[in-house]
């Protein structure tokens, strides 16, 4: 019984081991990628030992100054069309708020008015074909 548990336990510390060295992994790989200083090289872990690589290209090509200020100026325009978007949906919602109980119900009603028509008298029209099979199974009854 101990060596069954022993060896789950093993099992179990294993897995943990390689979670945590898959998220180191990630961890030094986004560290590498990110820092200035190690530009152009590349962290992983190969065969249980960290190791770094030194990639093709050292240095990545700076865009000429035109594009970079029209990719900020589109940026720009970006966010400021997002923002205009945020304070729309919001000025929306606190306008639906303040409306009062029901009126959602009474603009439904004023914009489905030939819908409610057309459903009002279909329900006419079953109610005398009820009535005339009705009235028929009566005059059979008494015939009889």
């Amino acid at each position: 019984f101990r060596t069954r548990s022993r060896e789950i336990s093993v099992g179990k510390m294993q897995r943990g081991h390689r979670l945590f060295a898959t998220r180191a992994r990630a961890l030094a790989l986004s560290r590498s990628m990110l820092s200035s200083s190690r530009m152009g090289q590349q962290s992983h872990w190969g065969l249980g030992r960290f190791e770094t690589r030194q990639l093709a290209s050292t240095s990545r090509p700076i865009p000429p100054k035109d594009e970079s200020q029209a990719a900020i100026e589109r940026s720009e325009q970006l966010h400021a069309e997002l923002k205009q978007m945020i304070e729309a949906q919001k000025a929306k919602a606190v306008e639906e708020r303040a409306r009062p109980f029901g009126s959602n119900f009474v603009h439904f009603v004023k914009s489905s008015k030939p819908q409610m028509i057309n459903i009002f008298f279909s329900f006419v029209c079953v109610l005398l074909a009820y009535q005339i099979h009705a009235m028929r199974a009566g005059i059979k009854k008494l015939m009889a």
